[in-house]
C-alpha cells in the first residue's frame, strides 16, 4: 500500500517510508514516477530515480528519522545544501528533469532505549530503527559499554561480548523457535 509511502499536495511530494516502492502522479501536466531500491532498514543507503515526461519545479520532502544524526542527500551525486535535521522532513526544492537520482544516507548506530523512564536500567538495543532481541533462555546482565559495542555479524545479526559467552541478537522478524529476551538488565 503506497498510501503510507508518499504524500503529495501540488506544490510537494514527502517521502515517509523507506522501501522499495514507485509513486506515480502528474505535476503540472508532467507524469512522473519516483522509484526507491533500498535493503533498508538493513542498509542505510536509500536511491531514488525520478521519471518525467517534463522539466517540473516543486519539492520533494524526505523524513529524517530521529536517530539518524548526521543524514545526508545527495542529488545527482551533489551534496543537498539543505537543513537535514533528525526528527523532521528534509526539503529540497528544484527543477526536477528525467533521470534525476536522490541519494539519502541514514547512520545507523546502536543505541538503547529504556523500557520506561522509571526503570532505565531495563533497556533494548536498537540498531537504526531495528530492536534487536537477544536469542537466550535467560537473559544475562550487561554492560552499557557491551551493548554498545555489539558486532554486525552478518547483515541480520550481531553478538554482545557478555561474561557468560557471546550473545546473539537478531530483528523480531527472524526469530524462528529460538527463546529470545527484548529487554536486558544493565549490569
Amino acid at each position: 500500500d503506497l498510501l503510507n509511502i508518499y504524500f503529495r499536495d501540488p506544490r510537494a511530494v514527502w517521502v515517509n517510508l523507506y522501501q522499495p516502492s514507485t509513486a506515480r502522479w502528474q505535476q503540472d501536466g508532467a507524469t512522473m514516477a519516483l522509484t526507491q531500491s533500498t535493503e533498508y532498514p538493513y542498509d542505510s543507503h536509500v536511491r531514488l530515480d525520478l521519471q518525467t515526461s517534463h522539466t517540473r519545479e516543486f519539492t520533494l520532502n524526505f523524513r529524517i528519522p530521529p536517530w539518524a544524526n548526521g543524514a545526508s542527500i545527495l542529488v545527482n551525486n551533489r551534496p543537498v545544501k539543505s537543513e537535514i535535521a533528525p526528527g523532521s522532513f528534509a526539503a529540497v526544492r528544484r527543477h526536477w528533469k528525467n533521470g534525476d537520482r536522490i541519494e539519502l544516507g541514514l547512520p545507523m548506530s546502536l543505541r538503547l532505549e529504556p523500557v520506561d523512564p522509571r526503570h532505565p536500567e531495563t533497556v533494548a538495543l536498537l540498531h537504526g530503527p531495528i530492536v534487536l532481541f537477544a536469542i537466550t533462555d535467560d537473559a544475562p546482565s550487561v554492560s552499557r559499554d557491551a551493548l554498545l559495542a555489539s558486532k554486525r555479524t552478518g547483515s541480520r545479526s550481531w553478538e554482545v561480548a557478555t561474561a557468560s559467552g557471546p550473545l546473539k541478537m537478531i530483528p523480531y522478524t527472524d526469530i524462528a523457535d529460538e527463546s529470545y529476551c527484548t529487554y536486558l538488565r544493565l549490569a
